[in-house]
């Protein structure tokens, strides 16, 4: 479920300290767009975009305003900054672009906007796609974050979009493994229910069900 707006007012705080019209990244590289869009300042993203601000500018760690955006779902936001750019599948540093961190957060609302804009053409909506098949430095697709996650809402629309039931990350870990190892119940289920193979075996020879039984939250 996406987030209230924060009641943080943009010209309080950058570096811990009042600066007020200071156009500089803070410390962690973060420019004022960033942390407009962290805060879900709809108001202040649009200022500072109409004011030239570059929504793929990264900070210390790869992230962009797109990637900030997302974390906390502000869809407004998203909207706005789409308007600006067509680069929805820009990396951090992880490798990990927009979509793969809103499927991280189970922001399913922010996943269709980057994948369902409504564009002009088929052209148009080919190219600003939010590609769900690429993978991150871990060989995670979004849909592995939201298995590992327990997002089932996200996880059963980017199957829906075409994400196979037994996709696999750069171990051979299924969607399915992903879930058990980290104790995603309702997406074992979830997946075994629609017909994910329990018995499919990763690089190591370990099955999605050796991993459930031997996952403390499903003793």
């Amino acid at each position: 479920m996406a987030t209230k707006a924060s009641a943080f007012t943009f010209s309080t705080y950058k570096n811990g300290d009042p600066q007020d019209d200071d156009d500089r990244p803070n410390a962690m590289g973060k420019s004022p767009l960033g942390l407009a869009c962290t805060y879900g300042q709809l108001e202040e993203v649009e200022k500072q975009l109409k004011a030239g601000a570059n929504p793929l500018d990264k900070s210390v760690n790869g992230r962009t305003a797109l990637h900030d955006v997302v974390v906390g779902g502000y869809k407004d936001c998203l909207k706005l900054l789409l308007d600006y750019t067509a680069e929805v599948n820009i990396r951090d540093r992880d490798g990990m672009t927009p979509g793969h961190v809103a499927a991280f957060n189970g922001e399913l609302g922010c996943i269709k906007i980057l994948q369902d804009r409504a564009l002009d053409s088929v052209i148009l909506l080919v190219q600003r796609d939010c590609d769900i098949t690429i993978a991150d430095n871990n060989g995670y697709l979004p849909a592995h974050h939201a298995a590992k996650h327990n997002k089932v809402d996200c996880l059963r629309f980017l199957v829906k979009q075409g994400t196979p039931l037994e996709a696999t990350q750069s171990d051979g870990k299924s969607l399915a493994h992903v879930a058990a190892q980290f104790g995603a119940l309702d997406v074992v289920h979830w997946l075994f229910d629609k017909g994910a193979n329990p018995n499919q075996q990763d690089h190591f020879g370990n099955t999605p069900e050796h991993k459930r039984r031997h996952t403390p939250r499903f003793c």
